[in-house]
């Protein structure tokens, strides 16, 4: 990746993390999150993995399960999600926009 690419996704995540700040905790102490986030892929975000990327398609749905047809909102080009891990074309991350998780395709993930 270009270093100015680089420069501009890290000076975007700190942006993001600004504006929008850490995702809410759960409403009760000691819930558990609604989806629980693979031991690798945290640990992958632990090691400063770069996970925040942009939505390169027009409009794109969030869904709550790979090819799902319950969607939980839609995306816009431009929009800042925080990728966790793929499976078979689907992609699990967190949408600032909803500020919830859910399953978007793959292939509309930055670089477009």
């Amino acid at each position: 990746m270009p270093a100015k690419k680089i420069a501009m996704t890290v000076a975007l995540s700190a942006l993001a993390t600004t504006l929008i700040g850490a995702p809410a905790a759960p409403a009760a102490a000691g819930a558990a999150p609604a989806v629980a986030v693979p031991a690798a892929s945290a640990a992958a975000h632990d090691a400063g993995v770069q996970t925040l990327h942009y939505v390169c398609a027009n409009t794109l749905w969030l869904r709550t399960q790979p090819g799902g047809n319950v969607y939980i909102g839609q995306l816009v080009y431009g929009d800042y999600v925080d990728y966790q891990y793929s499976i078979t074309g689907w992609s699990y991350v967190y949408a600032y926009r909803f500020q919830r998780y859910g399953w978007i395709q793959s292939g509309w993930l930055d670089p477009c």
